[in-house]
């Protein structure tokens, strides 16, 4: 079999600290719903490093034992589970990414495996210059028994750039959710949610009630709430939803897999038409 290895990562710079949210496409490792993995990497120009990732998994906890099977993403940052590197090295810098398997195009081979990934990193090696937001892709990669290695390069295109100027003052949910990463193919596409699979099945079943009852039924309620997961019921969110299922059935095949980008422009085109028809007076 061979080899799938591609890694793509944005990162945040805040003085020292580095956050980065990314995807990993492997057929190398899997992740559940939050695996930790070791890495470390070497800065090797203004623009490139290498990075190491471990393939051997640990469970992320905190100090009183805590696991984030349960936690998005994108909440993890502020928790107090990455570890310190140390070297003598100016160059190079480490810790550890926190990853779980995502979804899938419909199409992709049974063998690759989606990783969302995160991970908060001391900027020691000076990786990038100054506060802002960048995009680094793999340009090749290597595998061993123990490591794979992702050589990284910085994308500097004009619409990397309009994407990333979008990123001022956003959570970092919206870094998943923006059309950053690219397939095999090289085709551009953005996340549904950086949640576990589990949590997104729950996301779709209340979807499904909205749809057919008009709210959130009991059991999917209790469903939802044991994996910390909010219930909108609202009755502007349901008459929304029931209004967008009318007219496009993409947002409900969003939770089994991804979507492209031309079907993302679908369902924006449905959610203006609905806009329109609710809010006229908002609407230019």
């Amino acid at each position: 079999m061979n080899m799938i290895n591609k890694f793509e990562i944005v990162l945040r710079k805040i003085h020292n600290n580095l956050i980065a949210a990314g995807v990993m496409l492997t057929n190398g490792l899997t992740a559940g719903d939050a695996s930790g993995y070791e890495m470390y990497g070497e800065k090797t120009g203004d623009n490139t490093f290498l990075i190491h990732v471990r393939k051997a998994s640990f469970v992320p906890k905190n100090e009183f034992g805590e696991t984030y099977e349960k936690h998005s993403l994108s909440e993890l940052p502020t928790n107090d589970i990455w570890r310190r590197f140390e070297s003598d090295k100016a160059n190079l810098f480490g810790g550890v990414i926190v990853g779980r398997d995502n979804q899938k195009f419909e199409n992709e081979p049974t063998e690759l495996n989606r990783l969302a990934v995160v991970s908060v990193i001391e900027d020691k090696a000076n990786l990038v210059p100054t506060d802002g937001h960048y995009l680094f892709r793999s340009t090749n990669a290597v595998e061993s028994d123990e490591f794979i290695t992702f050589f990284m390069e910085r994308d500097l295109t004009k619409n990397t750039e309009t994407l990333l100027d979008a990123l001022q003052g956003d959570a970092l949910m919206s870094f998943y959710r923006k059309p950053f990463w690219s397939d095999l193919t090289g085709q551009p596409y953005r996340l549904k949610s950086d949640l576990t699979l589990k949590g997104i099945s729950l996301h779709k079943q209340q979807y499904c009630d909205l749809v057919k009852f008009g709210s959130v039924q009991p059991e999917t309620k209790e469903n939802m709430r044991e994996h910390w997961l909010n219930v909108n019921d609202d009755s502007e969110y349901v008459d929304f939803v029931q209004a967008l299922s009318t007219e496009t059935d993409l947002p409900f095949q969003h939770f089994d897999r991804l979507l492209s980008e031309s079907e993302h422009e679908v369902i924006s085109a449905a959610v203006k038409r609905i806009t329109q028809n609710q809010y006229p007076q908002s609407v230019k």
